[in-house]
């Protein structure tokens, strides 16, 4: 009896280690990527309902005002601002910043922008033409 069940915790535990190492793997190489923004979040971004770890209407803040200075840095030297018309925001690993401006020109655009946090900011969803929730 002992020469089966010893072998059987044997394995057991082996068994118990690899799924340990798996998860560990798998949380490592989350742990340092970079939030994207899926056609599913934009949804939940424009919902009204109040959830926590959801997006929330933000006031313009410096961080968010730089934010917008990376996408019109991407955007080319053509583009000028000319008012942030709306921010939303979702704490994450860091904050994503959904932001609509709208530009010297009458177009308005929105975009996402990720803040890790140590100030680094990139950008997870590119200048869109329109309304972010329109």
């Amino acid at each position: 009896m002992k020469k089966f069940v010893i072998p059987c915790l044997g394995l057991i535990l082996l068994a118990g280690c690899d799924q340990a190492q798996q998860s560990a793997a798998e949380g490592n190489s989350t742990q340092n990527a970079v939030p994207q923004v899926t056609d599913n979040a934009t949804s939940a971004m424009c919902s009204n309902e109040k959830l926590a770890g959801g997006w929330h209407d933000a006031d313009v803040s410096p961080e968010a005002e730089q934010a917008v200075d990376a996408v019109l840095a991407q955007m080319g030297n053509n583009v000028r601002l000319k008012s942030i018309l709306a921010v939303k925001t979702q704490v994450v690993n860091g904050t994503n910043y959904a932001i609509e401006f709208d530009t010297q020109d009458g177009q308005v655009w929105h975009a996402v922008v990720y803040r890790t946090l140590d100030g680094e900011f990139t950008i997870t969803q590119g200048a869109t033409l329109g309304d972010l929730c329109g």
